[in-house]
């Protein structure tokens, strides 16, 4: 398992990922996606990235750039990534439309 990032950690290699759209090494991706699957679960059992709800701004930009980055690339995560997506968007119109919003924003370039 990679190491733990730390939120400042997390947007900075963010904001290096929008400098340059190639692929970004694994384990530093292994480790941003580790900490989105750790988002809290809410007390009705629901977890939130893209709405009111979602636990963080950090949470928020994680969810939006592995939608891009899941869009053009197939890794060993890419799959547990879906499958909590599906789940979370049919727990929350708030999240699925934040989830519509955010992708409209990698189809519209």
């Amino acid at each position: 398992m990679p190491p733990s990032m730390s939120e400042k950690e997390i947007l900075t290699f963010l904001e290096t990922r929008k400098a340059d759209q190639g692929s970004p090494p694994t384990e530093p991706l292994t480790a941003v996606h580790r900490y989105l699957q750790g988002s809290p679960v809410k007390h009705d059992g629901t977890v939130h990235w893209y709405c009111a709800h979602t636990p963080s701004a950090v949470h928020k930009e994680i969810a939006v750039y592995l939608i891009y980055f899941f869009a053009f690339n197939r890794t060993n995560i890419a799959g547990e990534w879906m499958d909590q997506l599906e789940k979370l968007v049919a727990q929350c119109e708030g999240c699925a439309r934040g989830f519509c919003r955010a992708r409209s924003v990698f189809t519209g370039k």
